[in-house]
């Protein structure tokens, strides 16, 4: 099995997609999944893909998703302009045994998202992969699909919803990358230190049980602080 193992930011990427030969069928699909395993914490960036890569051949697989995107960036696995393994009858559909008649980029998400939504540098990893990708190959929301669109699975994890997805692309394209204003910055950056939410962007709106979700979770950390300070 041929892979690539190169490592991304999400600008290195940008220009990678829009510099990137296709072919002449390019992909029409998304398949998003997660890795479950390895988790976040497992995750060791070219050392974690041999091992992936091993796995897959001693299923026999000629091919595995195209990317793999984690908090170190996003990594290219099987070339996007071939047609991966990773989603059964998601992978594509042939007109010949070496011609397909669509196929989609296969991405996986490096966690388990069952019980939490992406955040962090992840979160801003895929949303920047699935936007330029998205613009690129001229793909509708449609296009988008999971893994358990294709297959009997939880994949990519139970927490992440189609509509969530869809509404933080939105808020992703409308803001780029977006940076808290002048006046919160301070603010944002001690809230992203305490790890009070990473979930979301700095100009995305709340509901109010959200606040007071997040007051009890200062109220918490403040605790939990007095008493080990007591303890001393």
């Amino acid at each position: 099995m041929t892979i690539l193992a190169h490592q991304h930011s999400k600008d290195s990427f940008e220009k990678y997609v829009k510099d990137y030969n296709f072919g002449t069928i390019p992909p029409t699909k998304i398949v998003i999944h997660h890795t479950a395993v390895p988790t976040k914490d497992q995750w060791k960036g070219r050392e974690t893909l041999a091992g992936i890569r091993k796995h897959y051949e001693s299923k026999g697989w000629p091919s595995g998703p195209h990317l793999f995107i984690a908090e170190d960036g996003i990594w290219t696995f099987t070339p996007m302009s071939e047609v991966g393994t990773h989603a059964r009858a998601g992978n594509g559909s042939w007109i010949a045994r070496s011609r397909p008649s669509w196929y989609s980029i296969g991405i996986e998400v490096v966690g388990n998202y069952d019980t939490g939504v992406w955040e962090g540098k992840t979160k801003d990893n895929v949303m920047s992969a699935l936007k330029v990708l998205m613009d690129t190959l001229g793909l509708k929301n449609e296009d988008l699909t999971f893994h358990r669109d294709w297959n009997p699975t939880h994949c990519p994890g139970l927490a992440i919803k189609k509509d969530w997805l869809l509404k933080e692309l939105e808020v992703f394209g409308m803001h780029g990358q977006p940076e808290p204003s002048p006046w919160a910055k301070d603010g944002w950056e001690w809230a992203r230190e305490l790890g009070l939410d990473l979930s979301i962007h700095p100009q995305q709106e709340v509901h109010a049980e959200w606040i007071f979700a997040i007051l009890k979770k200062l109220n918490d950390i403040r605790y939990a602080e007095n008493s080990s300070n007591k303890s001393l």
